[in-house]
């Protein structure tokens, strides 16, 4: 597929900001994408440029596959991260009314608002009819991202993977109370040879990929 797809508190608890871990890595990801020349050589083709979206709620995991092991992600969650994904707009955020709100809670345990969250209204979704949808943009305290230089001299897919395991990793968040709501997105570990979740740049957190069954080595359980 075209995307690429991160989530987090799947694999580790991230229960205090999982939502404002996702939403700091979309806008690193649209940054170093945006400062990624299409063709170094040829200056005039611009830069690189992504949209992307993301949704909370509940998945199942599983590495699938026996000959050539997957770790995916399965469930409505994931379907409707696509969609925010798809109905964005180039060099945007969108999420769903649940995300935005997961994020309120999370900037308002935290104390500063590092990210501006703006209604976008009604729109149709295909599948799921009108849903209320908000843009996430950088706020004035927003954490910047370390060492941007190593991330932008290519729009790879393994300067992506670099950026969510290497950076959203080392992010030390404040103590907070434990949320009352598990809602997540990050890349997480691979548990296997399969390496990180399949997918290429440029766009995180919406999964296009079609899955084939096959044995199933692992499940897991949880909310992202």
């Amino acid at each position: 597929g075209d995307a690429y797809m991160a989530v987090t508190n799947l694999v580790e608890d991230q229960d205090s900001d999982h939502a404002l871990r996702i939403a700091h890595f979309a806008i690193h990801a649209i940054e170093a994408a945006a400062s990624t020349p299409i063709d170094p050589d040829n200056p005039a083709l611009g830069t690189i440029q992504i949209r992307v979206g993301f949704h909370s709620g509940p998945v199942v995991a599983n590495v699938v596959g026996s000959r050539n092991p997957r770790y995916c992600l399965f469930g409505d969650t994931v379907n409707t991260a696509s969609r925010m994904e798809s109905n964005s707009k180039v060099g945007r955020i969108q999420c769903s009314e649940r995300s935005a709100l997961i994020l309120e809670h999370q900037m308002k345990a935290v104390g500063t608002r590092t990210l501006r969250i703006k209604s976008r209204g009604e729109i149709p979704i295909k599948g799921k009819g009108s849903m209320h949808t908000y843009w996430v943009a950088r706020g004035a305290l927003s954490p910047c991202m370390p060492d941007q230089g190593s991330l932008v001299r290519a729009g790879s897919r393994e300067l992506l993977n670099e950026m969510a395991l290497k950076h959203l990793n080392e992010i030390e968040p404040p103590t907070l109370p434990m949320a009352h709501e598990h809602v997540y997105p990050m890349v997480p570990p691979a548990p296997g040879p399969a390496g990180l979740p399949m997918g290429a740049p440029p766009v995180p957190m919406a999964a296009r990929d079609q899955f084939s069954w096959a044995e199933t080595v692992q499940e897991q359980v949880g909310e992202a």
